[in-house]
Protein backbone atom coordinates (compact mmCIF):
# COMPACT_ATOMS: atom_id res chain seq x y z
CA UNK A 1 0.00 0.00 0.00
CA UNK A 2 2.66 2.15 0.87
CA UNK A 3 4.42 1.56 -2.57
CA UNK A 4 1.00 2.91 -4.11
CA UNK A 5 0.98 5.87 -2.45
CA UNK A 6 4.53 6.66 -3.10
CA UNK A 7 4.05 5.54 -7.20
CA UNK A 8 0.66 7.95 -7.04
CA UNK A 9 2.86 11.00 -6.46
CA UNK A 10 4.61 10.65 -9.75
CA UNK A 11 3.07 11.52 -13.21
CA UNK A 12 1.88 8.38 -15.39
CA UNK A 13 4.43 6.34 -17.79
CA UNK A 14 2.14 8.05 -20.54
CA UNK A 15 2.39 11.64 -19.36
CA UNK A 16 6.41 10.56 -18.48
CA UNK A 17 6.77 9.23 -22.06
CA UNK A 18 4.88 13.13 -23.79
CA UNK A 19 7.44 15.65 -21.06
CA UNK A 20 10.40 13.37 -22.51
CA UNK A 21 9.39 14.10 -26.19
CA UNK A 22 9.10 18.29 -24.97
CA UNK A 23 12.79 17.65 -23.80
CA UNK A 24 11.97 17.67 -20.14
CA UNK A 25 15.15 16.79 -18.45
CA UNK A 26 15.01 17.91 -14.88
CA UNK A 27 16.34 15.79 -11.94
CA UNK A 28 13.73 13.13 -11.10
CA UNK A 29 13.56 10.75 -7.82
CA UNK A 30 12.16 8.16 -10.40
CA UNK A 31 11.89 6.48 -13.50
CA UNK A 32 10.37 4.15 -15.61
CA UNK A 33 12.23 1.21 -17.26
CA UNK A 34 10.15 0.08 -19.97
CA UNK A 35 6.69 1.05 -18.65
CA UNK A 36 8.13 -0.37 -14.89
CA UNK A 37 7.89 2.35 -12.35
CA UNK A 38 11.29 2.44 -9.90
CA UNK A 39 12.44 4.69 -7.50
CA UNK A 40 16.27 5.98 -7.75
CA UNK A 41 17.25 4.66 -3.57
CA UNK A 42 19.96 6.52 -2.00
CA UNK A 43 21.02 9.12 -4.57
CA UNK A 44 19.71 12.00 -6.03
CA UNK A 45 19.97 11.86 -9.90
CA UNK A 46 22.51 14.39 -11.43
CA UNK A 47 22.79 15.43 -14.80
CA UNK A 48 25.37 12.48 -15.48
CA UNK A 49 22.83 10.06 -14.02
CA UNK A 50 20.28 11.50 -16.25
CA UNK A 51 22.44 10.81 -19.57
CA UNK A 52 23.09 7.26 -18.08
CA UNK A 53 19.41 6.63 -17.81
CA UNK A 54 18.39 8.22 -21.35
CA UNK A 55 20.90 5.75 -22.65
CA UNK A 56 19.63 2.78 -20.52
CA UNK A 57 15.80 3.64 -22.25
CA UNK A 58 14.18 5.03 -18.99
CA UNK A 59 11.93 7.84 -18.74
CA UNK A 60 12.23 10.16 -16.24
CA UNK A 61 9.30 9.89 -13.75
CA UNK A 62 8.75 13.21 -12.27
CA UNK A 63 6.43 14.50 -9.64
CA UNK A 64 2.92 16.01 -10.70
CA UNK A 65 3.87 19.47 -9.16
CA UNK A 66 7.53 19.42 -10.76
CA UNK A 67 5.79 19.02 -14.45
CA UNK A 68 3.17 21.64 -12.85
CA UNK A 69 6.36 23.76 -12.31
CA UNK A 70 7.99 22.88 -15.50
CA UNK A 71 4.97 23.69 -17.94
CA UNK A 72 4.52 27.19 -16.63
CA UNK A 73 8.64 28.15 -16.89
CA UNK A 74 9.26 26.43 -19.86
CA UNK A 75 5.87 27.17 -22.15
CA UNK A 76 4.39 29.69 -20.25
CA UNK A 77 1.17 27.49 -19.18
CA UNK A 78 0.11 27.84 -15.67
CA UNK A 79 -2.36 24.80 -14.39
CA UNK A 80 -4.60 26.02 -11.77
CA UNK A 81 -7.06 23.52 -9.99
CA UNK A 82 -9.64 24.94 -7.94
CA UNK A 83 -11.95 23.06 -5.66
CA UNK A 84 -15.53 23.45 -4.84
CA UNK A 85 -16.82 21.41 -1.30
CA UNK A 86 -20.33 21.32 -3.32
CA UNK A 87 -19.34 20.48 -6.64
CA UNK A 88 -15.18 19.15 -6.72
CA UNK A 89 -12.56 19.91 -8.90
CA UNK A 90 -11.93 21.80 -12.01
CA UNK A 91 -9.06 23.80 -13.59
CA UNK A 92 -7.96 25.61 -16.70
CA UNK A 93 -5.15 26.57 -18.49
CA UNK A 94 -3.64 30.30 -18.51
CA UNK A 95 -0.87 31.58 -20.48
CA UNK A 96 1.94 33.64 -18.92
CA UNK A 97 -0.02 36.73 -20.00
CA UNK A 98 -3.04 36.23 -17.79
CA UNK A 99 -4.85 34.61 -20.37
CA UNK A 100 -6.82 31.60 -19.97
CA UNK A 101 -6.47 29.57 -23.01
CA UNK A 102 -8.53 26.12 -21.60
CA UNK A 103 -11.19 26.67 -19.07
CA UNK A 104 -12.74 22.99 -18.01
CA UNK A 105 -16.19 22.83 -18.15
CA UNK A 106 -16.04 18.88 -16.42
CA UNK A 107 -16.08 18.63 -12.75
CA UNK A 108 -13.73 15.96 -11.06
CA UNK A 109 -14.77 14.42 -8.03
CA UNK A 110 -10.71 13.66 -7.39
CA UNK A 111 -7.91 16.00 -7.65
CA UNK A 112 -5.87 13.60 -9.11
CA UNK A 113 -8.55 13.08 -11.58
CA UNK A 114 -9.11 16.84 -12.55
CA UNK A 115 -4.63 17.19 -13.06
CA UNK A 116 -3.63 14.50 -14.98
CA UNK A 117 -6.50 15.45 -17.94
CA UNK A 118 -4.84 18.86 -17.16
CA UNK A 119 -1.65 17.93 -17.74
CA UNK A 120 -2.57 16.14 -20.61
CA UNK A 121 -4.84 18.86 -22.58
CA UNK A 122 -1.28 21.06 -21.58
CA UNK A 123 0.48 18.57 -23.57
CA UNK A 124 -1.53 19.06 -26.50
CA UNK A 125 -1.63 22.73 -26.47
CA UNK A 126 2.30 22.51 -26.36
CA UNK A 127 2.49 20.48 -29.47
CA UNK A 128 -0.11 22.09 -30.94
CA UNK A 129 2.51 25.24 -30.72
CA UNK A 130 5.64 23.73 -31.18
CA UNK A 131 3.93 21.43 -33.97
CA UNK A 132 5.77 18.41 -32.45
Amino acid sequence: MKEDYIESQFVTYEIASAFKELGFDECCLAVYFKDKFQLIKGFNINNVDLHVANKMDAILAPLWSQIIDWLDSEFGLLIVVVHDKKFGYQWKIITNKNKVVYNCAVTYQRLCDAREIAILKAIELTKQQNKI
